[in-house]
């Protein structure tokens, strides 16, 4: 039996998706101020599956002081969790390490991937799964269908690629900083999640 290929063809490469030079500017200035930074969200996303996300911006945890500092940012807005500022045409968000979600995640799930064979400060799958779960709830509460959709395919996404991505350890650390029932509706999701996961299609 012949199986036909009927998806046309992906445009593979973070290269076009995002401006890889500019981002990789970004990324040198950075480190020459010597930020402690993680890479997190849409490319970091395309750094780990391929094909996976498709983004136009680039999404960043770190200390708060530090990105407000950065001259070449312009700041769109602010508060105690999030930054939004320009590079140049490109929209630059940031999670605030004064949020001790945001500062657990790259204190525990610092990781390095690679963009354009050049070592990049991330975080691991098992980080930016905690990340998506903490996220969750309020999109939920929000009834953000699309972007619940999309976080929770990051969430199969990551799945497949580190297997052995323990949610029950990363629940158990966010328990500190959610309710009950919204634990409780992550654990469902989770389980949904590796139930698909799980079915032999063919």
């Amino acid at each position: 039996m012949m199986i036909t290929n009927l998806c046309p063809p992906s445009r593979t490469g973070i290269d076009s998706m995002i401006n890889l030079d500019d981002f990789l500017r970004l990324i040198e200035l950075l480190e020459t101020k010597g930020i402690n930074y993680a890479l997190v969200d849409g490319v970091a996303m395309m750094a780990i599956a391929p094909n996976a996300r498709a983004t136009d911006d680039y999404d960043f945890i770190g200390q708060r002081s530090d990105f407000e500092n950065i001259s070449e940012l312009s700041k769109i807005s602010s508060d105690k969790n999030f930054g939004r500022y320009r590079h140049n045409t490109t929209i630059v968000d940031t999670l605030f390490t004064e949020n001790p979600v945001f500062a657990y995640a790259i204190d525990n799930y610092q990781a390095n991937c690679t963009i354009n064979g050049k070592t990049i400060s991330s975080l691991s799958p098992s980080g930016i799964a905690l990340l998506k779960l903490y996220a969750l709830p309020s999109l939920y509460l929000q009834d953000q269908r699309i972007r619940v959709a999309t976080y929770e395919q990051d969430l199969e996404v990551l799945f497949i690629v580190d297997p052995v991505i323990d949610e029950d350890t990363l629940l158990k650390f966010l328990s500190k900083h959610l309710v009950e029932f919204q634990i409780a509706e992550l654990k469902h999701t989770c389980t949904d999640i590796r139930r698909k996961l799980s079915r032999k299609r063919f």
